[in-house]
């Protein structure tokens, strides 16, 4: 390997430098600030005391290469899924699985990671991000899926599935299908939360 792409991989091992910009050499970088804060987070510890996903795969879910924003913005999905389940007087603790449909890079999966009495699963469609999940956050079970139904679990396998923008990103015969899906994964009695961008993101 030349010293030059040896440069490259490390900074974007760092987060210091996108992945676009590998292909094209060090010909964008942030600014100085941006990269003092961008390293700093990578080298210190996540406050719940889990890996951080490389700066790529923080990249593809979160949009950013921002750890402090990727953790943030994952602790408010988890506790948006919580309160909902509180103002319906279900506790979280009595399901007996649960999955993370469309889970990424674990950005909300990881805030779950403290259910002893809870199979806790996460699935998605990318298999970079489900191998990065399967290795690093071993208190949940990881799937990979495709784009289209079915899921690799059988008939009323959970208490509860949450999927976070998933239905966003298909069209109406996906969505239906996904719903069957849904369906047939989530045990009688049990529940699905889901959320959308709404009207504004119509194709």
């Amino acid at each position: 390997m030349s010293f030059k792409r040896g440069l490259i991989q490390t900074m974007s091992n760092l987060g210091l430098i996108g992945a676009a910009h590998e292909v094209r050499g060090l010909t964008s970088l942030a600014k100085p600030r941006t990269l003092l804060s961008t390293l700093r987070s990578r080298i210190a510890e996540a406050p719940d005391g889990l890996p951080i996903p490389p700066p790529r795969l923080t990249y593809l879910v979160a949009g950013t290469y921002d750890v402090e924003c990727f953790l943030t913005f994952g602790r408010r999905g988890a506790d948006a899924i919580l309160r909902m389940l509180a103002r319906n007087g279900i506790d979280i603790n009595r399901f007996g699985a649960m999955l993370d449909w469309g889970c990424g890079s674990g950005r909300v999966l990881r805030y779950f990671n403290d259910l002893p009495s809870v199979d806790v699963h996460g699935c998605d469609y990318n298999p970079r991000l489900t191998a990065w999940c399967a290795s690093e956050l071993t208190f949940a079970k990881i799937s990979t899926n495709r784009l289209e139904p079915p899921l690799p679990y059988d008939d009323a396998t959970f208490d509860f599935v949450y999927a976070l923008s998933v239905f966003t990103h298909f069209g109406q015969d996906l969505q239906f299908a996904w719903i069957d899906e849904m369906r047939r994964v989530i045990r009688p009695g049990g529940y699905l939360y889901f959320t959308t961008h709404g009207d504004s993101r119509k194709l």
